[in-house]
């Protein structure tokens, strides 16, 4: 796969093992875990391509939402890839070009 991004999801509402359920039934998603003492699910999506990987994620993510507080998501940074996601505390993420 080209393109991998993880996403932090925390349950409100809902049944967190039924939501891991819904979200491994979603084209895309390569990993749904419940994370240990919390209703926190961890998901992995990966695509060929970035296009198609945030087509998938908002998908997979749009599948549970009512269930939802809220995300974090954690693209991977892929050797390849010509921009990575910087967030430094207190700020906004920001798209930034790779130096060679």
């Amino acid at each position: 796969m080209g393109a991998r991004v993880y996403v932090l999801l925390p349950v409100i509402h809902g049944n967190p093992e039924k939501v891991v359920q819904i979200l491994r039934s979603q084209s895309g998603v390569a990993m749904a875990d419940l994370l240990e003492g919390s209703a926190d699910i961890l998901m992995m999506v990966e695509a060929a391509e970035r296009q198609s990987l945030a087509r998938l994620t908002v998908e997979a993510i749009a599948s549970v939402e009512p269930m939802l507080e809220s995300l974090q998501l954690l693209p991977a940074r892929h050797e390849h890839s010509g921009y990575f996601c910087r967030r430094p505390l207190g700020e906004k993420a920001k798209l930034t070009k790779k130096e060679d």
